[in-house]
Parts: structure tokens; sequence; C-alpha cells
């Protein structure tokens, strides 16, 4: 098991950044999801499992992104209570969306 600490990611916070719309802190959260996502594209590179845990959907922006870069044929299994948030990300990467009832 491999642990990647991300204790210094204020250090990628801007000095502005003011909320767009409903957006909040978006140059923030846009250069953590970048660099989050480079981890994960590295260590999947790498042939490491790679598991993210998080409590914001930005932390799946970031593993999706950097798996998919890795690997553009991967397959993306998605369980989550807030489905919808993640639709534009799979359309973004054209993944098949099967949906079953």
């Amino acid at each position: 098991v491999k642990y990647e600490s991300n204790e210094n990611l204020h250090s990628l916070r801007p000095i502005e950044d003011p909320d767009v719309l409903n957006l909040k802190q978006p140059k923030y959260v846009s250069a953590v999801t970048e660099h989050v996502s480079k981890q994960i594209h590295s260590s999947a590179k790498e042939g490491n499992f790679v598991l993210t845990l998080g409590g914001d959907h930005s932390v799946a922006l970031a593993t999706v992104s950097g798996i998919f870069n890795a690997y553009p044929d991967a397959c993306l299994l998605w369980v989550d209570a807030h489905a919808v948030s993640v639709l534009l990300l799979l359309l973004f990467y054209k993944v098949k969306l099967i949906v079953k009832s």
C-alpha cells in the first residue's frame, strides 16, 4: 500500500479567487483537481490500483480524469446518491452510460 499525502494543497490557493455564480473558489478547486488528477494518472500508469477517499465531488472529478487520461478505455462503476452530479463528466470523457432499472 502506498499513501500519498496532500497536506500541502493550501499552497495552490490563489491570492484572489472570487466565486462565480454557485462555484465557490473555482480557481483553487481547479488547481487542486488538476494536481490530484496528475497524481492519480502517474500512479495508475505505474500499474497501481488507485483508491481515493474524499467528501467532495471534485475528488471524483480528479479521480475519473486521472484514470481516463491513463487508460482511455477504462470502465467506470459509479455508486453515488447524487448521480446527476457526474453526468457532465461522463459526457466529457464519452463514457458509455448504462442504466438498468
